[in-house]
């Protein structure tokens, strides 16, 4: 079994996904004009292109997944939509050394942990990349009978965040969101 869970490109960017999540409502609400931004676990950008529309040509957008075609799609939108400030990488989440410590601004981290085995080498990484004030923004789909190791236990997840100023949090029977701050 490969370490990493892939989901379907036509999954990820599937339209009707615009009927209940909004990348550009996100990117409103925490990313500002010449913010350093990372999309940990970033697909085929659905989340990515709004941040980096919303840092401007003076921001960064690091767009990581360990899914090769997934971050090819995001290439080719990115070279279609011309922007020049969305840098990606190929990697698994939990190696990030390419990104410099304490330097970006806010971390997005959407329904990446229940997609791997290394929730806390993921989270440690997170916590390397992210500025002492900036902001990570880490959710999860849980399914409460499953037995993939790469799922993320209530407990587990409580863990998790503990680690870190939660600023806002929701959990729920099928998922979870947290709004972190290294402590």
């Amino acid at each position: 079994m490969s370490e990493d869970r892939h989901i379907p490109v036509f999954l990820l960017n599937n339209p009707l996904r615009r009927l209940m999540e909004s990348p550009e409502r996100l990117a409103k609400e925490y990313v500002r004009q010449g913010m350093v931004v990372a999309d940990i676990g970033c697909g085929a950008g659905f989340y990515t292109i709004a941040m980096a529309r919303a840092t401007g040509p003076e921001g960064l957008v690091y767009a990581v997944d360990s899914d090769q075609v997934a971050v090819e799609r995001l290439r080719n939108t990115v070279e279609r939509e011309g922007l020049s400030n969305v840098k990606t990488f190929v990697s698994p989440a939990e190696k990030l050394d390419f990104i410099p410590t304490a330097s970006v601004d806010f971390v997005l981290s959407k329904d990446l942990l229940c997609c791997t085995i290394k929730h806390r080498e993921v989270m440690r990484e997170m916590r390397r990349i992210v500025k002492p004030n900036g902001t990570i923004h880490v959710s999860i789909r849980s399914f409460p009978f499953s037995k993939d190791p790469r799922e993320v236990r209530r407990e587990e997840w409580r863990e998790l965040i503990s680690e870190f100023k939660v600023l806002n949090s929701k959990s729920g029977l099928t998922s979870s969101w947290a709004v972190l701050r290294p402590k």
